[in-house]
């Protein structure tokens, strides 16, 4: 949400912050999941471009879920979307491209996804 002045309030910079860092955590956990050689490594530009209600909540490129747990999860992230207006997108990879740390790929993949207007 935006002031009248144009500016970002404080309940929009707190969500941000607190979708950032859920996404920050849940690929930390993709990270520790699977050991895969560096040749799959995983970069922002290989992510598909996602957009606000798009109906893709989980990409799973680490292949640790089953596709009965991913719907399952999918259907819980799209109620919760639904429910509240937050959208979570949970993602797994094997490993981050070289240099590349989960902040900054976190960081990069939200403004991917959720461009500032």
């Amino acid at each position: 949400m935006k002031n009248s002045l144009g500016r970002a309030t404080p309940l929009r910079t707190g969500l941000s912050h607190l979708l950032l860092s859920c996404l920050g955590l849940l690929l930390t956990a993709g990270l520790w999941i699977a050991n895969i050689p560096a040749a799959q490594a995983t970069g922002v530009y290989s992510m598909p471009s996602l957009k606000a209600g798009d109906p893709t909540w989980v990409l799973d490129q680490a292949g640790v879920f089953s596709r009965l747990t991913q719907g399952d999860l999918a259907a819980k992230l799209e109620n919760l979307a639904k429910a509240t207006g937050n959208e979570v997108r949970f993602v797994t990879f094997h490993r981050l491209d070289y240099g590349e740390t989960v902040e900054t790929f976190t960081q990069e993949l939200f403004q991917k996804w959720f461009p500032p207007l």
